[in-house]
């Protein structure tokens, strides 16, 4: 429908307010007083039109006065075009200097032989650039310029070293931006491949409605994975679904029945909109009312290594997997930045009656270890690598430090290739 008449506009737009102030799970994490605004400012210029109200107008009205909400909520969606567009804006993305290395010594400072001085950092023209860790290829960790900043101060930098007498040089960086894998979204792509004590698992998807058999037996191979000499598993491109089965693997693998949780605060909005989608009764006076808790995370002793391949691809579930595998001892993310969709989870989709407006938002609040809010910056790894190249540069790191053999490393790369 292109057009609706203001009644109606006004109904869809009183609707809206209404399911947010009572279902939205993040709803006074924002605060009444912003949604109270952004209501006002739409009813206002709804006075200001004529009788037929073009709903691309209305949807775009609505995004920009609710831009508070989309530019920190990554599930939040109203009026998807629009929404696209804001998220480009507010989007941070992983760059790095390629062929731009530095060494780091024992008192902290960082460094490059040229010619056989030393070149050490001395300052970056950029605020925003730093030096992180980073894996390559070859399996070595080096020290890399890194740039994780939005698109638009993705500007050209340049890095002073200075050697021993203080003589500066001027280095120009030129920045690549990294790539998520390339992999189909959404689908399961199960694999468990084990080679002379290298274990790989591979999981683009925690949706449980689509995959439940296929999930209950990775939950399950969980345990195939003890006594490991190391394990590679894979979230990259995983869009989420359930942490339950994250969770389940965890217990299997570490043969335990105990809970695994990750340090959260956790906010559940009651409303006869998620009770009506998990089939549960709801009593009138609950309805609009928030369960909040703090929960303290488990910690397991474990001598397995295990690497963890993230890119910002890896989201909601897929991210709170990595959380759950952090309370192991020994877990190392390998990639990119993950997505950035954690603030609000347990998604609920509508549209508006009238104008047939698509609407989507979480009930629960989550915010992890210390509160932060990581929505469309996601979690950095604990060594940066483009991550199209991570599982190349993790089985060289595997080979080069003696963990496992190279030819299981040859084997089980030659197997995921197929």
């Amino acid at each position: 429908m292109e057009t609706v008449s203001k009644e109606q506009a006004q109904s869809d737009v009183s609707l809206l307010f209404r399911t947010l102030q009572s279902a939205y799970g993040a709803y006074e994490y924002f605060g009444q007083e912003k949604f109270d605004a952004a209501e006002d400012a739409v009813t206002q210029w709804l006075s200001s039109q004529d009788d037929e109200i073009k709903v691309s107008a209305l949807g775009e009205k609505l995004q920009e006065s609710l831009a508070f909400m989309l530019a920190h909520d990554a599930h939040a969606m109203i009026y998807e075009p629009a929404t696209e567009e804001i998220e480009a804006q507010v989007r941070y993305e992983y760059f790095f200097a390629d062929n731009f290395y530095f060494s780091k010594d024992v008192n902290g400072s960082y460094y490059m032989m040229n010619d056989g001085e030393r070149w050490t950092l001395s300052s970056f023209s950029d605020e925003h650039v730093s030096v992180q860790p980073t894996l390559l290829q070859d399996g070595r960790i080096v020290y890399q310029p890194t740039l994780f900043a939005l698109r638009k101060d993705a500007v050209q930098s340049s890095v002073t070293l200075k050697n021993s007498s203080g003589k500066a040089k001027i280095y120009r960086l030129d920045w690549t931006e990294s790539q998520p894998l390339d992999v189909d979204l959404g689908t399961l792509d199960y694999r468990l491949i084990q080679e002379d004590g290298l274990t790989y698992v591979s999981l683009r998807s925690f949706v449980s409605s689509t995959y439940d058999n296929m999930l209950a037996r990775y939950a399950r191979e969980g345990a195939k994975a003890r006594g490991s000499k190391a394990v590679i598993y894979d979230l990259r491109g995983n869009v989420g679904g359930s942490d339950s089965w994250p969770r389940k693997w965890i217990q299997s693998f570490l043969g335990t029945q105990n809970s695994i949780e990750t340090s959260m605060l956790y906010a559940q909005k009651n409303s006869a909109l998620f009770a009506a989608e998990n089939s549960e009764s709801l009593l009138p006076e609950d309805e609009g009312t928030c369960f909040a808790r703090e929960v303290h995370g488990t910690w397991y002793e474990n001598d397995i290594p295990i690497i963890v391949l993230v890119d910002d691809h890896c989201g909601s579930s897929g991210e709170g997997a990595v959380q759950l595998l952090k309370t192991l001892d020994n877990v190392l993310v390998v990639g990119s930045n993950t997505a950035g969709y954690q603030l609000c989870g347990n998604i609920s989709t509508f549209t508006l009656p009238y104008t047939g407006i698509g609407v989507r938002f979480g009930s629960t609040l989550f915010l992890y270890g210390d509160g932060e809010n990581v929505d469309h910056r996601g979690y950095a790894p604990d060594v940066w690598c483009d991550p199209q190249d991570a599982l190349a540069s993790v089985l060289a790191l595997l080979k080069e430090q003696g963990v496992v053999s190279a030819d299981a490393c040859e084997t089980v790369r030659e197997k995921i290739v197929k």
